[in-house]
């Protein structure tokens, strides 16, 4: 035996028992899936994933929502250059008025002000299929007063705070929009990796926890036929429950029926079983040893190790199982979104050029492959000590990986110029001070109560220290969360962000009770990421479209940088229009497109477990040329010399023309051509993309948008 299967402690369950519903939602318990406000996250608004087509992970450009805070400079600002830097479409961003100037606010303040018109202007725009991570700019309140929604829970854990953050409430929505308390168990991202032995844990919501009970009676009473057909009977009405077909194999063995033990073991494989020492060492399949298919399977499986689950790309659609497992199901899991914020800027934050500095220098060092060491540092300090018994573990993996890392002894590693990345735990340090240099990239990370608050004079080093310091991420609570590993993130980040997860994906991959943690940093950075690049012909930016579209994709040939495509996404101004395997070959009918500017991007995902994705994104105009509009102004102002911009404005057929931008109007003119001004002031710095739109009885008919230059 490698395991003992059952000796887990059930803590979420039980958490759940005891206050009440299950976490699971829907079918698995009392998430209302009526109708409701949230966009689809919380019903089933979602395009339904067709099951012949795996959904695919990682993180685009395209999937992407920027939310700007329109009253804050600060926000306005650091988000027109993460937009411009990155390439978000300017559909995903979405600006929000009348958000408290304050660090702190209540969850009704934050369901009513930000949840609820966020989710519903994604769901407006027809993006919820294809969005996955929310990413604030500056200006937003961090830490959210979540005391209403705890009111009706007694005997609380002391650990659990009523304050939770504004991206760990964001993640969690789906319980948070409807005041389900449950989301500040410390289980309730099953998104997120544990042991490997998690996977052979209870896969069913609370309310059906005695079921699982008694498979594990059947299990420990050695009925082991009846316990194969149990199993078994788990995996004909959970097709994605491959641990149950492993489970069913071994009580099949044990019970003598070698063909059926084998023809489980087959389905395992078939639905996600890949590690190969825990079955060749596994004792229950002993009797099968002699049969030749039980050798052709291992053969197939991989020299992976069987510590800790292995980092999945995320997708917003996938139902996450209370074992780990991903199901496309409504009845199997919960849904997430990701959730980051690009920057902090008030109080003890970074100045608005520090935070712009960090995310050009995160953005440059994506697919960069750095040389150098992760460290981990070791003091007495149980800030360290929390998450020390993880290092060796973490260390493993990425020494399998081909990565140098080290513990050192004290507070900071000294005098290191290689840092790709770092995990410290202390409350106070001064990273100058130990003449160490992060590597562009980098994840660094400490373990202390403070370091998410920003109010002067609260104490502890924050967070944003380490971003000053050159990290493209880091993260701290927003309150006292005590030293409690669930709380932050595991040690095992680094090598899932070595294996080439996202920035955003590594951090929510590793928390496995996010509500309080605040993750500040560019969400899409991947310095090792080998993605499945390609190229597109037969059709050019801005190209005019008249019928439909055949293009030829061609994936890279370098198989030494790049990946092997296997799946396609095209998403036609940020609405999903088709999703299916990989071709060379592609037609593409615009139907009933409108006339005038429209953007497709084209995703591609590879087979590896983190399904990493590449983007190539193709501007054209549909049954119009870009000279029927006309759009002047001075693309390249100072705000100091012009307070404010006028903008030219012509269609021949318009009734009216609307200058917008990232979906805001900013003026407009009455008739077929007129001139409209802006206060520069009311915009924020940087580069913004200015879209004239005409209204042609009643339909809109867009252009092109220009870029203003604004200092």
């Amino acid at each position: 035996m490698i395991w003992n299967h059952f000796s887990r402690c059930e803590l979420f369950l039980a958490i759940c028992d005891k206050w009440g519903a299950s976490v699971l939602g829907g079918g698995l318990g009392g998430v209302n899936r009526g109708k409701s406000w949230c966009w689809p996250l919380l019903a089933s608004i979602f395009v339904t994933l067709s099951l012949a087509v795996p959904a695919s992970g990682g993180v685009t450009a395209s999937q992407v929502v920027v939310v700007v805070n329109a009253d804050s400079a600060d926000s306005r600002t650091v988000a027109n250059y993460y937009i411009q830097r990155r390439g978000i479409p300017s559909q995903n961003v979405v600006v929000l008025k009348n958000i408290p100037n304050q660090e702190t606010i209540s969850v009704e303040q934050f369901r009513e002000l930000i949840l609820k018109p966020l989710l519903q202007e994604i769901d407006r725009r027809q993006m919820s299929s294809s969005i996955k991570c929310i990413s604030y700019s500056a200006d937003f309140p961090t830490a959210i007063q979540i005391d209403s929604d705890l009111n009706g829970i007694k005997d609380r854990p002391i650990f659990i705070t009523p304050v939770g953050s504004i991206n760990g409430l964001t993640f969690l929505c789906q319980m948070v929009a409807q005041k389900n308390p449950q989301y500040v168990s410390l289980e309730s991202n099953l998104y997120a990796r544990r042991a490997g032995s998690h996977f052979f844990n209870n896969p069913f919501s609370a309310n059906q926890f005695s079921r699982w009970k008694a498979i594990e009676s059947l299990v420990q009473e050695k009925k082991h036929l009846e316990a194969a057909e149990a199993f078994e009977g788990v995996l004909v009405e959970m097709p994605n429950q491959f641990p149950s077909a492993y489970l069913a194999a071994e009580q099949y063995a044990q019970a003598g029926k070698v063909d059926a033990a084998v023809d489980m073991l087959q389905a395992a494989v078939e639905t996600g079983w890949i590690w190969r020492k825990p079955t060749e060492n596994n004792e229950r399949f002993t009797p099968l040893k002699k049969d030749q298919r039980y050798h052709e399977l291992l053969a197939k499986l991989q020299d992976k190790s069987f510590e800790f689950q292995p980092a999945i790309g995320f997708e917003s659609r996938s139902f996450y199982g209370p074992n780990g497992v991903v199901s496309s199901l409504p009845s199997e899991g919960l849904r997430y979104v990701m959730s980051t914020v690009l920057a902090v800027t008030r109080g003890e934050g970074t100045t608005v050029a520090e935070a712009i500095d960090n995310l050009d220098r995160s953005a440059a060092a994506d697919y960069s492959f750095p040389e150098g060491t992760f460290y981990f540092t070791s003091t007495a300090d149980v800030r360290t000590t929390t998450r020390k018994p993880s290092f060796a573990m973490a260390m493993d993996a990425l020494r399998t990986l081909g990565k140098k890392s080290e513990i050192v002894e004290g507070v900071l590693p000294q005098r290191k110029p290689d840092c790709l990345g770092v995990m410290i735990g202390s409350a106070d340090y001064d990273w100058s001070g130990c003449q160490s240099r992060l590597v562009p990239g980098a994840i660094a990370e400490n373990l202390t109560s403070l370091g998410g608050i920003m109010t002067p004079g609260s104490g502890q080093t924050k967070l944003t220290s380490l971003i000053r310091a050159g990290a493209a991420g880091s993260s701290g609570t927003v309150t006292e969360p005590y030293a409690i590993q669930a709380k932050f993130p595991h040690p095992m980040i680094q090598p899932f962000y070595a294996d080439g997860a996202t920035l955003t994906e590594a951090f929510h991959l590793t928390v496995t009770g996010p509500y309080q943690l605040l993750i500040v940093g560019d969400p899409l950075c991947q310095p090792f990421a080998k993605v499945p690049r390609f190229t597109i012909a037969g059709l050019k930016p801005l190209d005019v479209v008249v019928g439909s579209l055949n293009l030829t994709l061609t994936p890279a040939e370098d198989r030494q940088k790049h990946s092997q495509p296997l799946l396609l996404q095209v998403l036609l101004d940020g609405k999903m229009m088709i999703e299916n395997r990989f071709v060379n070959k592609l037609n593409i009918n615009p139907g009933d497109l409108s006339e005038g500017f429209h953007e497709m991007a084209l995703i591609a995902t590879d087979d590896s477990l983190l399904q990493r994705q590449f983007e190539v994104r193709l501007p054209f105009y549909f049954q119009l040329e870009a000279s029927d509009f006309y759009f002047e102004f001075q693309q390249e102002v100072t705000r100091v010399e012009n307070e404010t911009l006028e903008v030219e404005l012509g269609f021949p057929r318009a009734d009216s023309i609307e200058l917008r931008c990232y979906g805001e109007v900013l003026g407009m003119v009455k008739g077929a051509k007129g001139k409209v001004e802006i206060p520069t002031s009311s915009i924020g710095l940087g580069q913004l993309p200015l879209q004239p739109v005409a209204i042609v009885a009643g339909k809109e008919v867009s252009g092109a948008p220009k870029i203003l230059t604004l200092k």
